[in-house]
C-alpha cells in the first residue's frame, strides 16, 4: 500500500491504494505512480524529456526538491514552467496530475492526466489515475473509459479493478461491480478496502435476492429460513427455533433444518432435544458428517463415551479431512485414558485446524503426562498464540 507523507508519495509492491469515495475515508492516496516516477525520477525526466535548454535541468531539479519536501505549489510552479519548455512530455503531464490529485483538485488532475495520454497512449498511470479523478468527479462513464484503457495496457494491477468496481457501484450496476471487485480481489488478496467494498456489494445482491424472494412467495420455506437465520445471527435463539420448527411442519423431508435446529438446542443447552433432533436428521441423511459430529458432541457431554466415539468415527469415516471430527474423537479417547490414540487424532485435527487452539491445548496436557517437555512446551506456547490472536480478532474495538 502507499502513504502520503507530506506530499511525498511512498509505495510499496505495487498495491494498489484505495480511497472509497462511498465509504467516506478522509484521505486521498495517489498509489501506483512507481517509485521510478515518483520516487527520485529526476533522470527519467531527463532521459524522457531531454532539452538542451539549462533552464529545463535546473526546474526538473528544483521541482523534485520540492516534491521530496513537501512544498506543493513550489513543485507544481516548476513543473509547470518546465512544461512550457516541453510541453509534449507525457511524463512531466503525469507527475503534475499526480500532484494535483494528490491535493484532491480532481479537474485540473483530470486535464494533465488527458494530455498525458495524448502523447503517450501507453501510460498507465495516466489512464489510471485519469479514471480515478473522473470517478471523484462522477463522471462515471469516463473513469470506466479511462480504467478499460489502464486496465488494457496492464491487466494485472487490482487497483484498476477496484475503481472499475467503485464505478458500476456507483451506477447501480451491483453485479458488474462485484465482477471487477472479484478480480481486484484475486490480485490484491490482502487489501481490506478491496475486501471490504466486495463484502458489502455481496451483500446487498442477497438482500435484493431475499427481497425479491419474499415477493414471489412470502409464505415460501425459504423465507422463514433467512427470517430464522436472521433470529441466529441476532442471537434470538428461541425465536429461531419457532421458525425452524414450522420450516419442518412445511417440509419434513428436507435435510438440514433438524441439524439446524439441534445446534440451537445445544446452545441453549438442552442436550435432550438436540440429540433428538440430530438423530431425526441422520434418518434423512444418514451420510450428513456435520450430523455425526454434532452428536457425537452431545453425547460426549452426557458422557455416554462408547456411543460419543461410534459418531466421531462414523463422521470421519464420511469425510476423512473434517477436523471438527478429529478433535472430538481426541478428547473423547482422552476421556476412555487411550492417551496414544488421543495424541494421533489431535495432531490430524492440528493439520486441518490449524488455526484452532483447542487442539494444542489438549497435546499440551498429553505431551506433559508422557514426559514430552519439549513438544508439550511447543503445544502450550502455540495454545497461547492462537487465543491471544482470537482475542484480538474479537475484541470489540477492532474495526
Amino acid at each position: 500500500m502507499a502513504r502520503l507523507l507530506w506530499g511525498r508519495m511512498v509505495q510499496s509492491e505495487g498495491k494498489a491504494c484505495i480511497a472509497p469515495k462511498s465509504h467516506a475515508l478522509l484521505v486521498v492516496l495517489l498509489c501506483g505512480l512507481a517509485v521510478l516516477q515518483i520516487e527520485g525520477s529526476t533522470a527519467r525526466l531527463f532521459s524522457q524529456c531531454g532539452s538542451s535548454d539549462p533552464r529545463y535541468s535546473s526546474l526538473i531539479q528544483r521541482g523534485q526538491k520540492a516534491k521530496e519536501t513537501g512544498h506543493w505549489s513550489e513543485a507544481v510552479e516548476s513543473f509547470q514552467q518546465a512544461r512550457q519548455l516541453q510541453p509534449n512530455c507525457s511524463l512531466l503531464n503525469t507527475q503534475l496530475g499526480g500532484l494535483y490529485y494528490n491535493n484532491r483538485e480532481y479537474a485540473k488532475a483530470l486535464t494533465y492526466f488527458k494530455e498525458a495520454l495524448a502523447t503517450n497512449a501507453q501510460d498507465f498511470y495516466a489512464a489510471k489515475f485519469g479514471g480515478s479523478s473522473a470517478y471523484w468527479l462522477n463522471r462515471y462513464g469516463e473513469a470506466i473509459r479511462l480504467l478499460d484503457r489502464a486496465k488494457a495496457i496492464r491487466s494485472n494491477d487490482g487497483g484498476v479493478y477496484y475503481w472499475l468496481g467503485e464505478c458500476y457501484y456507483a451506477q447501480g450496476d451491483r453485479q458488474r461491480a462485484v465482477d471487477e471487485l472479484e478480480r481486484a480481489a484475486h490480485y490484491d488478496p490482502q487489501d481490506v478496502e478491496i475486501l471490504y467494498l466486495l463484502g458489502e456489494v455481496h451483500w446487498e445482491l442477497s438482500q435484493q435476492a431475499w427481497d425479491a424472494m419474499e415477493k414471489v412467495d412470502p409464505t415460501s420455506y425459504r423465507v422463514e429460513q433467512m427470517i430464522a437465520e436472521r433470529y441466529v445471527l441476532s442471537a434470538l435463539y428461541p425465536d429461531a427455533i419457532k421458525e425452524y420448527q414450522i420450516i419442518i411442519k412445511q417440509k419434513p423431508e428436507m435435510p438440514g433444518f433438524h441439524e439446524a435446529l439441534g445446534k440451537l438446542y445445544l446452545r441453549l443447552g438442552d442436550s435432550s432435544n438436540a440429540e433428538n433432533e440430530l438423530q431425526e436428521e441422520l434418518k434423512l441423511d444418514p451420510h450428513s458428517y456435520s450430523s455425526y459430529c454434532e452428536l457425537g458432541d452431545v453425547l460426549f457431554q452426557q458422557q455416554n463415551l462408547p456411543a460419543a466415539l461410534e459418531n466421531a468415527k462414523k463422521a470421519v469415516a464420511e469425510r476423512p479431512d473434517f477436523g471438527e471430527a478429529y478433535e472430538l474423537l481426541g478428547k473423547i479417547y482422552m476421556q476412555l485414558g487411550r492417551k496414544q490414540e488421543a495424541v494421533s487424532a489431535l495432531e490430524q485435527a492440528t493439520h486441518l485446524l490449524p488455526s484452532d487452539p483447542r487442539p494444542y491445548y489438549r497435546l499440551a496436557q498429553l505431551y506433559a503426562e508422557s514426559g514430552q517437555s519439549r513438544l508439550a512446551t511447543r503445544a502450550r506456547n502455540k495454545y497461547e498464540e492462537l487465543m491471544t490472536k482470537r482475542k484480538s480478532e474479537n475484541s470489540p474495538g477492532r474495526q
